[in-house]
């Protein structure tokens, strides 16, 4: 038993101090290749780093062995070599500015050779919007003057781009939106009727879009979504001025009960896209336009609650949102695709 446990820790001593010897060993490896291949000594450059990449390096550390590897292929006329390390230079830096002054003119035209483009990016989005619906039917008294205002809400969430073909794209947005409804209401004389609703909802987009280039560093854009709004709470103010005697009535209610759950939509925008910098961040700003399919109440709830009617003397109509938009979404890309 005794030497079995001597044996046991002589083997844990020597692992551990092949271990120590082992990242000793690497610790200056790019330096020291970095020198063997500016005196050139190319294969012991290779060989003194070839081993030594790992995920203890830093990325930085690893794009430069990389590069030196991919650098010291190319001057042993090892192509294929030299390609495998130049893939995994732009796998781990995409955005790799090239030198002339640095690179050799071989590296160079072999870098040439790959297309490099961003192939998913994950953006921000916040704006705003202005609903001007449509009414399907009406269940005000016609006898006075009424109109519907346009009513500004908002939006913001998270866009998903997955850029299919290098300018075109499909796009995913998740979003929380505010819409407001604005309803004016006006007897001449006796009286006059404001009703304000803001329904939050919560929306899901799918949809495309399709890229033209102005400049370097400017596109503009044009495409098409399909849109699932959640809805998850509507808050109604009715507000009544009376002229004769004056006086003011105010009644609020929770309607959230008496709104369709799911509101269906589709959407068209146009916007520009701006280069920020080589990494691939962008800045869209795009306009749109947005129609609801359904109606916001539900029939059988329309007039479920007599006690607010009576104090209000309103009844909601049926009627289809309809908003135009703004947007403004900084975006970045999280994965590449490249080519060659």
């Amino acid at each position: 038993m005794k030497r079995l446990k001597i044996i046991l820790i002589s083997i844990s001593f020597f692992a551990f101090a092949f271990n120590v010897h082992g990242d000793n060993d690497c610790k200056n490896a790019l330096y020291q290749a970095n020198k063997l291949y500016e005196t050139g000594k190319i294969q012991e450059a290779i060989t003194r780093l070839e081993s030594c990449i790992s995920d203890e390096m830093s990325k930085e550390e690893i794009s430069e062995a990389y590069k030196l590897l991919a650098s010291a292929f190319s001057d042993l006329k090892k192509n294929e070599e030299r390609d495998k390390y130049l893939l995994l230079l732009l796998k781990t830096t995409p955005n790799y500015q090239k030198s002339p002054n640095n690179d050799s003119k071989e590296i160079t035209s072999a870098i040439n050779q790959y297309t490099i483009r961003p192939l998913l990016q994950v953006g921000v989005k916040i704006g705003g919007n202005i609903n001007n619906p449509i009414i399907s039917e009406s269940y005000s008294p016609v006898d006075f003057t009424q109109k519907y205002l346009p009513a500004v809400g908002y939006q913001f969430g998270l866009n998903l781009d997955y850029n299919l073909f290098e300018k075109t794209s499909l796009t995913l947005g998740l979003s929380v939106q505010g819409l407001s409804i604005k309803h004016e209401m006006i007897d001449k004389g006796n009286w006059k009727k404001n009703y304000n609703e803001l329904m939050n909802t919560y929306n899901v987009a799918f949809g495309g879009l399709r890229y033209i280039s102005l400049k370097k560093n400017l596109s503009a854009f044009g495409g098409i979504d399909f849109g699932l709004g959640i809805l998850n709470m509507s808050k109604v103010n009715v507000k009544t001025e009376r002229l004769s005697p004056k006086s003011i009535d105010q009644q609020s209610k929770d309607a959230t009960l008496e709104r369709n759950k799911l509101m269906p939509n589709v959407g068209a925008k146009l916007g520009l896209v701006f280069n920020v910098n080589d990494r691939g961040a962008l800045i869209k700003l795009d306009w749109g336009f947005t129609a609801y399919t359904n109606t916001t109440v539900l029939k059988d709830k329309r007039v479920t609650d007599s006690e607010f009617i009576f104090r209000t003397k309103y009844i909601n109509d049926d009627i289809k949102p309809q908003l135009m938009t703004l947007n403004i979404t900084f975006s970045l890309p999280v994965a590449y695709k490249i080519s060659k």
